[in-house]
């Protein structure tokens, strides 16, 4: 949920960028249904009365009407529009650890899990370890080596 409501905070109030706002908001609908598809018998209803308010909250600038029909049915009062923006946590959006692409001359080959402060040369040599780019440049000189932090590797090869 945090993550929805830092996109659309940041798509709305800087970027104006409401078709990706809208698009977050969507991310999370679905993010909903699969919890509560994988999560019947455990539900958290109190988790999810707290998502479903921040839903209607994030809803409320682009379909007003409904928002206020939608708040007013998951029992709040007064408006949904006269309401704070939900806040979130930047501390729990952090990642530990990231996938990264493989590529070799440019296709890709393979991916890898690893934290997000890893040294380039590091992720270089766990990347080597991969059984299809070791296929890939078995026999073969790599003339270069290319790390975008946190996105993919790639070896040039000859």
């Amino acid at each position: 949920m945090n993550t929805a409501v830092k996109k659309v905070t940041e798509d709305i109030e800087k970027r104006f960028h409401f078709n990706t706002a809208i698009s977050a908001v969507m991310e999370l609908v679905n993010e909903i249904h699969d919890y509560i598809e994988s999560s019947k018998e455990n539900l958290n209803l109190p988790l999810l009365k707290k998502v479903f308010t921040n839903l209607v909250l994030l809803l409320a600038p682009f379909t007003p009407h409904i928002a206020e029909e939608l708040w007013e049915r998951i029992g709040h009062e007064p408006s949904v529009h006269e309401q704070s923006w939900p806040g979130y946590d930047e501390e729990a959006l952090k990642t530990k650890t990231v996938t990264m692409i493989v590529q070799v001359n440019g296709k890709v080959r393979g991916r890898m899990e690893v934290p997000v402060d890893m040294a380039e040369e590091d992720i270089k040599e766990k990347a080597l370890e991969l059984e299809n780019v070791k296929n890939h440049i078995r026999g073969k000189e790599i003339l270069k080596a290319i790390v975008v932090p946190n996105k993919l590797v790639n070896f040039a090869v000859k």
